[in-house]
């Protein structure tokens, strides 16, 4: 009896074994396609040097172009720049477009950036580094570096399929002196060609809204597009009866000219224009946004479409119109631009008083808009002003399923019939069933090995007693 007990030990010991190996294998190659990782020198390093991040392509087949986005902790590293690798170019041989100056940098986040082959080439094959990302480690502590979105395509433009895999890194040591690069202020004379991460990455162009309109925090391209879009979202406020102006760029990022169709599905945008532009050359396009008069205060939202024969972009509008006579001033913002469906949104909502209040009871209203102005979330509370309050909102939710998009956070503050209002746009995340297995993948794999090995030794254990 004691030999069998032994046996089965034995076999179960093995067994566990080989469920780990497998695991950790399995981990490495999460899912099926091909692998882009992340790589990192040292696993620690002190604050104030330097951490390089390699992004890597692994057994790749015909890769025309790459599209990633990665996030980490913006309390313990600091942006600086991303470099081109020598995998696409060929070691400068082969003519590629890398859009560093257009990257979306928010803090935390490196959204956008995209490089490919220019021409009608083939892609490149094998294993090799597209870029490398450059961050100041400027606070001690431990953050993971994660791959949230990543696009590969072949030379006819079709998607490649892939898996991904993230990195991390250990900050340790004291704080750099006050003035350094990744301080968060632009000073002791660094500039944006010396410390993007303090003065902003230098830009080649740029534009300008006017009249109470701003572009959005991100950019519309993608690697299988032949232009750009400098935003993906447009915002104005006005009173009733006004005109605002917004502005955005639009880039021709292919080797030919391009004719483009712009018009806008927003009642409040009146514009329908055909633009030729040549090939590299960028447009600086003005709209206006107008508010009729007697027009009930409120969010309204649309959209503006730039087609060209092959695709179509969209930019979403947003307008805030309020009252002529105000007595508060609402401000909003948010922890973050970015959140995945089922996430509470952690806003700062800031009451500021302009008049005379005979009471000081204020009603404010809550809203999660998309951009066809559908709306997902809704709540109302009164408060309680005096001259300026911030509030702190931990109960706006995102629906769970919520579809990836761009949708609005709007807030609205009610006095005597008078109606003021702020808003910002986020971009919500929706986690699927990959990205579900691709998180919990080696749970998910222990779990089913160890069901496996109970059930062996079960029957193991009857054929012996048997």
């Amino acid at each position: 009896m004691r030999n069998k007990r032994e046996l089965v030990w034995t076999i179960a010991i093995v067994l566990i074994v080989g469920v780990l190996f497998f695991s950790l294998g399995g981990l490495t190659n999460k899912l099926s396609g091909h692998l882009v990782s992340l790589e990192r020198g040292a696993a620690s390093v002190n604050i104030g040097e330097e951490v390089r991040v390699d992004i890597k392509v692994s057994d790749i087949t015909d890769l025309a172009g790459v599209q990633i986005d990665i996030s980490y902790d913006s309390n313990i590293l600091t942006y600086d720049r991303t470099e081109e690798g020598t995998f696409l170019n060929e070691d400068g041989l082969a003519d590629t477009y890398f859009n560093e100056t257009e990257i979306i940098l928010t803090p935390g986040f490196i959204d956008n950036l995209i490089i490919f082959r220019k021409g009608e080439v083939s892609g490149v094959d094998g294993t090799g580094i597209v870029a490398s990302v450059y961050l100041n480690a400027t606070g001690s502590g431990y953050t993971d570096l994660t791959i949230t979105e990543v696009l590969l395509a072949d030379s006819n433009g079709g998607s490649i399929p892939s898996g991904d895999l993230g990195t991390s890194i250990t900050v340790t040591g004291s704080p750099p002196p006050e003035e350094y690069c990744g301080d968060n202020s632009c000073n002791a004379g660094e500039t944006c060609s010396t410390c993007s991460a303090d003065c902003g990455v230098c830009a080649s162009e740029g534009g300008s809204g006017g009249g109470g309109g701003s572009g959005g925090g991100s950019s519309k391209s993608s690697i299988l597009s032949t232009f750009y879009l400098s935003t993906d979202s447009l915002s104005a406020k006005m009173a009733s009866g006004e005109t605002a102006k917004v502005t955005f760029i639009l880039k021709n990022t292919a080797a030919f000219s391009r004719t483009f169709d712009i018009s806008s599905g927003f009642f409040m945008v009146d514009f329908d224009e055909e633009i030729t532009i040549s090939p590299g050359e960028s447009r600086n396009i003005e709209l206006e946004i107008i508010s009729e008069q007697g027009q009930d205060p409120n969010l309204y939202v649309g959209k503006l479409y730039v087609t060209t024969e092959e695709e179509t972009e969209e930019i979403v509008i947003s307008a805030e119109v309020i009252s002529q006579q105000l007595f508060v001033i609402v401000g909003v913002d948010t922890s973050s631009d970015n959140f995945v469906a089922g996430d509470k949104i952690n806003a700062d909502i800031s009451l500021t008083k302009i008049q005379e209040m005979g009471d000081s009871k204020v009603t404010l209203a809550y809203f999660i808009k998309d951009g066809s102005g559908n709306i997902f979330f809704s709540a109302t509370e009164i408060v309680d002003l005096d001259e300026f309050i911030t509030i702190n909102k931990r109960d706006i939710r995102l629906p769970q399923g919520l579809v990836s998009g761009k949708y609005i956070l709007y807030v609205q503050a009610e006095y005597a019939g008078s109606l003021s209002s702020a808003s910002k746009w986020i971009t919500v995340r929706n986690r699927g069933i990959v990205d579900f297995l691709n998180q919990n993948f080696l749970w998910i794999v222990i779990g089913i090995s160890f069901l496996i090995i109970v059930i062996l030794l079960i029957l193991f254990l009857r054929k012996m007693n048997s």
